[in-house]
């Protein structure tokens, strides 16, 4: 039987004609659907004829005593219904959801909660399936066009080339211990206090990170981390804030605010390495000029990357503003661990170091459910945006994409959509694709204010980790499902 494939890859069975199957869907609550299935019976009998009729051709189909092609059809049957059967569910279910997709306004925030593992096509009658998914809200958008939107202005001096190259080469540098006083960007050993009041909570010994910003702790975020360590010497302490997250052990302290105290222990710089000809090339570059152009090249990039990030925000904004939309707690938990892996998928296209992203995740992970609940609807929004305009992604916008975000990884087209395909990663591209698209739309048609940037900028991915916790204890997940009682959590 031919297949066909869809605008991510993904292969259906080229049935006859369009399944005869009734549909049926009630609202359970926000965000959330039951879906009931009936496949008419016919349609199901026609597919498993033509499986058998296919098997009967086929040389291999031989039982003992018999010669190919020359074994009686209830024999073939009755060897091959079993497996044939397993086939015709698996094609039927694929068909019958993907028609589900284009018949029906359901908008699925994730696959259902279906085991496809359990389901079996009766001997007589139609097949009936049914399964709870959770789907976008239902909202009207308010009238996006001429929207007023800020943004930040930038202008790249030398010394924001040099110190990103700096960054970049460190990786090739030498370690050594500095002399000085601590800066930003040095390799910091100290030992950490965390109090309330006077009461210690928890100590730290001998922790070692890059100095960055912020520090986030595996129950906490210390945001003037950086500001409050700057110019520290050896042997000296300096006291900050630490704000507690929600997977802090101690429920009565999530959201309160401690204080840290870090004394330092030693100090190490990164001396970066001397420029050579081998160097460049691992740059993709011939000559230093042509290094401190890419350099500028890639700022120039990562703000404009920033600023399409802060317009989805400011947009986002504007519509909650205008349009209340209810996210049930339990989908936001549902979602978390989805939505965090799609902020690391975007981190990375990006190119932000591996390091970062670690810390980043540990940090978002503190006020999952805040942060998710940002993240869908600013997803939800422009989703809307697509849907009112019509906007769609084909397969020529994944290869153009594919190609696009290969070069910026430095990988080949081949290479990047094989991560994408293992990683299960193409219908995450398409729904980027498609949102981009909308906000291009958006942005199009607004009304821009131009804003000196601050330290917004800087501070958003200005963060380094410790594995340790502000208060110690087992650490909360406010991701986990919420059991009611007498429930099964693992139902």
């Amino acid at each position: 039987m031919s297949e066909t494939a869809n605008a991510t890859g993904t292969t259906l069975p080229d049935l006859p004609e369009k399944l005869r199957q009734d549909v049926q869907i009630e609202t359970k609550g926000p965000c959330l659907k039951h879906v009931t299935i009936s496949v008419e019976r016919g349609d199901i009998d026609e597919l498993v004829n033509s499986k058998f009729e296919e098997l009967l051709k086929e040389k291999d189909a031989v039982l003992p005593g018999f010669r190919p092609g020359k074994v009686p059809r209830k024999l073939i049957e009755k060897r091959f219904r079993k497996s044939i059967m397993e086939e015709v569910r698996r094609e039927i279910l694929m068909v019958s959801l993907q028609q589900l997709a284009e018949d029906t306004e359901l908008a699925p925030l994730a696959p259902p909660n279906l085991n496809i593992e359990d389901l079996e096509i009766p001997e007589e009658g139609n097949f009936i399936y049914e399964f709870d998914v959770e789907v976008r809200p239902d909202f009207e958008l308010p009238d996006l066009k001429g929207i007023k939107l800020n943004k930040y202005v930038r202008e790249f001096t030398e010394e924001d080339v040099q110190k990103y190259l700096r960054r970049q080469l460190e990786p090739y540098g030498q370690i050594n211990v500095k002399q000085g006083s601590l800066e930003l960007g040095d390799l910091l050993n100290f030992d950490l206090t965390i109090k309330q009041g006077d009461k210690v909570l928890n100590e730290v010994k001998n922790a070692n990170v890059r100095l960055e910003e912020r520090l986030s702790l595996a129950d906490g975020t210390a945001e003037t981390f950086g500001t409050a360590m700057k110019g520290a010497n050896v042997g000296e302490s300096r006291t900050f804030t630490i704000k507690v997250g929600e997977r802090a052990a101690d429920p009565e302290l999530r959201g309160k605010t401690l204080e840290g105290v870090a004394t330092v222990r030693g100090i190490k710089e990164v001396v970066p390495p001397p420029i050579t000809p081998r160097l460049l090339e691992e740059f993709g570059v011939r000559t230093e000029a042509q290094l401190t152009e890419k350099a500028y090249s890639d700022l120039e990039r990562n703000h404009e990357d920033f600023l399409r990030r802060s317009y989805r925000a400011q947009i986002l904004k504007f519509v909650t503003e205008k349009v209340k939309i209810d996210l049930p707690e339990q989908v936001l938990r549902n979602q978390a661990s989805r939505v965090l892996g799609r902020q690391i998928r975007e981190m990375q296209d990006r190119g932000v170091p591996e390091n970062t992203i670690n810390s980043r995740i540990q940090e978002l992970s503190q006020d999952a459910i805040r942060h998710t609940a940002a993240s869908l609807m600013e997803q939800f929004v422009l989703q809307k945006v697509a849907d009112d305009n019509k906007i769609e992604v084909n397969q020529q916008d994944l290869d153009a994409e594919i190609e696009r975000l290969a070069e910026r990884q430095n990988m080949s087209p081949r290479a990047y959509r094989a991560k994408l395909e293992q990683e299960g990663a193409m219908e995450l591209l398409a729904a980027n694709i498609l949102e981009n698209r909308a906000l291009d739309l958006v942005l199009n048609n607004a009304e821009y204010i131009e804003v000196s940037l601050t330290n917004q900028e800087a501070n958003e991915e200005s963060v380094t980790s410790v594995d340790a916790q502000a208060i110690p204890g087992e650490l909360n997940d406010p991701t986990a499902p919420v059991v009611t009682e007498g429930e099964n959590p693992a139902t």
